[in-house]
């Protein structure tokens, strides 16, 4: 599967984003947009120098139709675990390193992104909570 143009590395990589440092990747759920993360980003960075990504998933979230939104929030999370796969080969983030949480749909998804991580790179995340 070939990752959309806006997942850039470009831009994650000239954005601040370190390697080294423990990354949380936050997954919204059903009928909720990308302001879902501005909630938790500045708690996580309260505690410590994260990388924090939030899959943003608005549209495809909003459908009229609950099933149809479940089915692609593992879409997007499995483009969601590309992304992650490549940060942890091309960059070298650490498997230790990852934490996925998603809420509603969004733990689904968080669950594929772990899967694919996992089926790309051959070892698991830290951790996973929806």
């Amino acid at each position: 599967m070939e990752l959309p143009s806006y997942f850039s590395f470009f831009f994650l990589l000239h954005d601040r984003f370190v390697a080294e440092k423990k990354t949380y990747v936050i997954m919204h759920g059903f009928a909720e947009d990308e302001t879902f993360g501005d909630k938790y980003v500045p708690d996580l960075l309260e505690h410590g120098d994260y990388n924090v990504l939030t899959v943003n998933w608005p549209t495809l979230a909003h459908w009229t139709n609950y099933f149809k939104a479940a089915e692609n929030s593992l879409r997007v999370g499995d483009y969601a675990g590309e992304l992650v796969s490549d940060l942890v080969e091309r960059e070298g983030l650490a498997h230790a390193d990852v934490v996925l949480l998603g809420h509603s749909l969004g733990a689904h998804g968080a669950g594929h992104i772990g899967r694919t991580v996992r089926d790309i790179t051959g070892d698991k995340v830290a951790r996973l909570s929806g």
